[in-house]
């Protein structure tokens, strides 16, 4: 006859790491996860940064050639006529290389180029370069065509307008001059965006150690988790290794025989626990990254916003009347007293009457200024606000004003985000918790049911409609930890039975000195043929490899242990699970009175 416990034998001299394995994956994860929220976010961060240097340099652009044009346009047409030498030294181009050191000398602008339409430098601060072609530029191209190109990058060496500076980031901005409808020239303006780009690569810096941190104290909770499973995963194989040994050595057939039974008993329920907690762990991974991913963005949004309204709010007074200043600050706490979250859909319809409103007063803009309205949660009596909105400093007054009151709402997202993290946790810490006084516990009955539906919750979240109906919510005594495994059963059943699309009831109620707790769900129903032996221990209606057939039959022994009782209703369409437990307090000696099968014994482990 072959030894049966060779195979356990063997397992045992090749044992799982466990927490090694867990280790190498996790620290790999949470390395991979942090060097692409680094990569994503400077990425994003320079983005930006083109994008505000574009838009300065647009607006540096305007207004010089709105200074200049009058007088510098009629050169333009005849620049031709002169050679490079003749360009570069004439009245014109010397009186324009002044006005562009006054007018652009306090800027963060490096250096200025005008080019005609075939392409030739007629003007640079760098008068080395004028005469200079770039019609092959890609840049000149594009401002040809009647769109701005910016471009940044690095120079080691280069001539700005203050003389020659050494390592800085440059960004570059080709942009064109229209007049009449049409392109009547192309400007490139240097800037200076150093500080910037240095600002960003702190930040990245910041964010990464940040992120680090987190997952750290995330790795090492899981840690202790792992570890602790690990242990209780090695005494269990060592008691039934033990218990296999002590079995072995009988020598008479029948006993040997029943050693096998529970043997092979025990380790299919050792692998259904093994599944759920995977199952759990996956679920509630995801439930903890979705709060610290609002967390994340919403610090670097008030960091942003923080950083911003410092910087401006110095020109508060230099830039608005007291009078205007009022309304500001009224803009500002109404906008803060708005605590409403609006959907995309509730937005729409607001912006689109907002924006026809400002188009009436004739505000530049509207759409952008409707845009930061809403999303201040202005969208009552806005005209109080238009003489703001119609300052020649609007933009600058509504960015201000929306940075002032992203703090408290980006400082609500966080605390709910903590609030949510927290409640997870919490739920988790119930579940894995054990309880080794072996003494029944008064408790409220519908907190064992909500600590496993927030650990389902990212499972019920997508495509099951989930509702509760607690009649009442009474205590009583009982083992919670076992009581736990119970719901968990029923409801990850109705979860499979459904494929995770349907809906789940759950009801409460109290019935004189019992109570009753009903789980239904929407799934294809359980064959008449078949429920009578829906409790029997290793009975499944499932796929080979889905479940071990032990989790009805180990929550319907807890539930008599409870001295309760448990039924079942089902048909196609809706199956109803019924638990009958008692409100009295449960005698000392239930224990050994209701003494629990082989199977019940294994499934406590």
């Amino acid at each position: 006859m072959q030894n049966p416990f060779a195979n356990s034998e063997q397992s045992a001299a090749r044992p799982f790491r466990l927490v090694r394995y867990f280790s190498i994956a996790s620290i790999s994860a949470f390395a991979i996860a942090t060097a692409i929220l680094g990569i994503v976010y400077r990425e994003q961060s320079v983005r930006d940064l083109v994008d505000q240097g574009e838009q300065q340099n647009v607006m540096l652009t305007q207004a010089f050639a709105n200074s200049i044009w009058t007088d510098f346009s009629p050169l333009l047409s005849m620049t031709q006529q002169f050679s490079d030498k003749e360009l570069q030294s004439h009245t014109q181009i010397i009186q324009l290389q002044n006005q562009a050191i006054a007018q652009m000398g306090d800027s963060s602008a490096l250096k200025i180029k005008i080019y005609d339409l075939q392409g030739r430098t007629v003007f640079s601060t760098e008068t080395a370069q004028i005469g200079k072609n770039k019609s092959s530029s890609e840049g000149f191209k594009t401002a040809l065509a009647g769109n701005t190109l910016s471009q940044l990058g690095h120079r080691d060496t280069f001539s700005a307008l203050s003389g020659s500076l050494n390592d800085r980031k440059v960004l570059s901005s080709y942009v064109p001059v229209v007049r009449n409808s049409k392109v009547a020239g192309v400007f490139e303006l240097y800037n200076d965006v150093t500080p910037l780009v240095e600002r960003v690569e702190a930040t990245q810096r910041f964010v990464v150690l940040k992120s680090i941190l987190i997952f750290g104290v995330l790795y090492l909770f899981l840690l202790s988790l792992v570890r602790y499973a690990a242990k209780v995963i090695d005494s269990q194989n060592l008691a039934l290794q033990k218990s296999a040994g002590a079995h072995k050595r009988q020598a008479e057939a029948l006993k040997e025989a029943v050693s096998d039974l529970r043997t092979t008993q025990s380790q299919l329920i050792h692998q259904e626990k093994l599944a759920a907690l995977g199952h759990l762990v996956a679920g509630v991974a995801h439930e903890i990254n979705t709060p610290l991913g609002a967390i994340q963005a919403s610090a670097a949004n008030m960091n942003k916003a923080l950083e911003e309204a410092l910087a401006e709010i110095p020109q508060l007074s230099q830039k608005l009347t007291p009078e205007e200043q009022c309304l500001f600050f009224e803009l500002v706490e109404q906008s803060q007293q708005s605590e409403r979250l609006m959907t995309s859909s509730e937005k729409r319809p607001l912006r689109k009457a907002m924006i026809q409103q400002l188009k009436e007063w004739d505000i530049e803009n509207p759409r952008r200024v409707a845009n930061l309205m809403i999303d201040m949660g202005i969208v009552d009596n806005i005209q109080t606000f238009v003489p703001l909105i119609q300052h020649e400093q609007s933009a600058w007054i509504l960015q201000l004003s929306y940075n002032l009151t992203r703090l408290p709402v980006s400082n609500r997202t966080i605390l709910k985000a903590v609030e949510r993290a927290a409640k997870v946790v919490f739920a988790l810490k119930n579940y894995a918790r054990q309880d080794h006084s072996g003494q029944p516990q008064l408790v409220k009955l519908t907190d064992g049911i909500e600590t496993v539906l927030e650990l389902y919750h990212n499972e019920l979240k997508h495509g099951v409609e989930l509702s509760r109906d607690y009649q009442a919510e009474p205590e009583l005594w009982c083992y919670p930890d076992e009581l736990i495994q119970v719901w968990t059963n029923l409801i990850h059943n109705g979860l499979q039975a459904m494929e995770s699309k349907g809906s789940i009831a759950i009801t409460v109620q109290q019935i004189g000195d019992r109570c009753q707790v009903k789980i239904a769900d929407s799934g294809q129903g359980i064959p008449s043929e078949v429920q009578a032996k829906i409790f029997d221990p290793f009975f499944t209606t499932k796929k080979a490899g889905e479940g071990s057939g032990l989790g009805l039959n180990i929550s319907q022994q807890i539930v008599e242990k409870h001295q309760g009782k448990i039924t079942l209703k089902s048909q196609p369409g809706h199956t109803e699970f019924t638990v009958h437990l008692p409100l009295t307090q449960l005698p000392e000696e239930s224990a050994a009175i209701s003494e629990p099968t082989p199977i019940g014994e294994l499934s406590h482990v």
